[in-house]
């Protein structure tokens, strides 16, 4: 033994020692049983040159009917790492005739140890493999570990018990159920003692397999997902493709329909999580079109349903921040405290219906004196075709039109009241018009004033109000300022 590998190894015993003290999870006893791996666990590095006359070499042999051991010794001994070169329009793994001197080079080895480590190394790392050439390699790893007794392909042998690595499908289901369920588990870790070593590996087949269990989890949980699972998600995708911004449709439609159809009943109950998601997919896939283009074409009829819902949060939200804008201004003019003060309570109100995902519309009634303020075209550009025009008594008054499940409500702005319209009313103006008045207002089925924001008297009566026609209720913890 080289003075290099003894140096190794008692740091391995030396690290084995003290997590046997410690009485380590199970799967840091993966990590332990890797640093027992000699000179048999490690991969060495090959030249090209080396690698390219071996496949020459080879290839010529796969054309012709010459016996495995008619191949040169370095030539059988690198088969493992030409496994996935393309002889014709296939993987020569794909070949019975590789295959056949795959299993007699190993077999007439003094130790199976090194074949698989480079078998599982070639396993591991495939990238775009026929389903069948991975089986059949995790088969024949399979055997080989079972023939071979060399407490150097313990690590191996634990993988395959523990998460049935050599088994395509089921590792990529037990891979992803682990992460799914345990939210603490580094992912670069997990990956790497389950068997995916090397960013390589990563990228590979079997990292696909269970991203695609993984992110669609969320969506046959039908319940969501919170903040670290799309953190999960954030940090695989640049390790399954290295450059992001390359994707293929299949993964592309994977990833934007499962980050959106997780809410399909529901909106994410932190608004600042629903913007991250969204930017997290935008940063992806460029901004969502209106017309579906690029890769936002592969979004599901449940997906655009949801981004088009999320857009009634980018209205309230630009009214809420341009009514708190407007307020500082109008009080820094002498004109009081009573719209900021109102709106402070107005706006979790409000989002508390968003969060249920039953407001189906929103749009910005914008009175004259904010438009002179912030200007028409900067007020078009921040609310789109959801801005309108408000012509009211006080010059100062805008309002925020939502529709909460058929419910039609205009909340007015300062200490003007909040206007209903019912779903069976044939008095209520179009959600689609340019412009409102006090004409419009006037033929509301009920308006109610806003008395005792402190107290939530107004909120409990808007509340009761609402769920007696909507059926969807609230709690006072719901939007209650924090």
């Amino acid at each position: 033994m080289s003075a290099l590998l003894a140096n190794l190894k008692t740091v391995a015993d030396r690290a084995l020692g003290a997590q046997r003290a410690a009485r380590l999870p199970p799967l840091n006893s993966l990590v332990a049983l890797s640093l027992r791996l000699s000179e048999g666990g490690v991969v060495p590095i090959i030249a090209n040159d080396t690698l390219n006359a071996a496949w020459d070499e080879l290839a010529l042999w796969m054309d012709g009917n010459n016996p495995p051991k008619a191949l040169g010794r370095e030539t059988r001994r690198l088969v493992p790492r030409l496994l996935w070169r393309l002889h014709g329009n296939r993987p020569a793994i794909s070949y019975p005739r590789i295959r056949q001197a795959l299993v007699w080079s190993a077999s007439v080895s003094n130790s199976l140890v090194p074949w698989v480590v480079e078998l599982a190394s070639a396993y591991t790392q495939a990238q775009g493999a026929p389903d069948e050439c991975l089986t059949w390699i995790g088969t024949q790893l399979r055997y080989w570990c079972a023939q071979e007794d060399s407490a150097k392909l313990d690590v191996w042998r634990q993988r395959n018990r523990e998460l049935e690595l050599f088994t395509p499908a089921a590792f990529a289901n037990l891979l992803q159920r682990k992460l799914w369920f345990s939210t603490s588990l580094p992912l670069d870790e997990t990956l790497a003692q389950s068997g995916l070593e090397r960013p390589s590996a990563w990228a590979s087949d079997l990292s696909r397999l269970a991203f695609t269990g993984y992110v669609s989890s969320a969506v046959h949980s039908s319940s969501g997902y919170e903040a670290w699972h799309l953190q999960r998600i954030r940090e695989w995708v640049p390790m399954l493709m290295p450059d992001a911004k390359i994707w293929s449709s299949d993964m592309a439609g994977l990833v934007i329909n499962g980050l959106l159809e997780p809410w399909t009943a529901f909106n994410p109950p932190d608004v600042e999580f629903q913007k991250n998601i969204k930017s997290t997919l935008e940063g992806w896939f460029g901004p969502v079109s209106d017309n579906w283009k690029g890769h936002w074409s592969l979004a599901s009829k449940i997906s655009r349903d949801v981004l088009e819902r999320w857009k009634v949060l980018d209205v309230m939200e630009e009214f809420f921040q341009r009514v708190d804008d407007y307020a500082k201004l109008f009080e820094s003019r002498g004109g009081g405290e009573t719209m900021r003060e109102n709106w402070q309570y107005r706006r979790p109100f409000w989002l508390a219906y968003y969060k249920r995902g039953v407001v189906t519309r929103a749009r910005a009634l914008v009175g004259r004196r904010m438009i002179k303020e912030f200007g028409d075209a900067s007020l078009k550009k921040a609310f789109g075709k959801a801005m309108a025009r408000f012509e009211y008594t006080t010059v100062h008054h805008c309002g925020l039109l939502l529709e909460i499940n058929g419910l039609l409500v205009v909340d007015l702005s300062h200490s003007g009241k909040c206007f209903f319209f019912l779903p069976s009313s044939n008095r209520r103006p179009s959600t689609a018009a340019l412009g409102y008045g006090r004409d419009d207002l006037a033929l509301a089925d009920e308006e109610y004033s806003h008395h005792g924001s402190e107290g939530y008297a107004w909120q409990a009566k808007f509340a009761e109000f609402i769920a007696r026609h909507t059926n969807v209720r609230l709690n006072l913890q719901d939007y209650r300022l924090s």
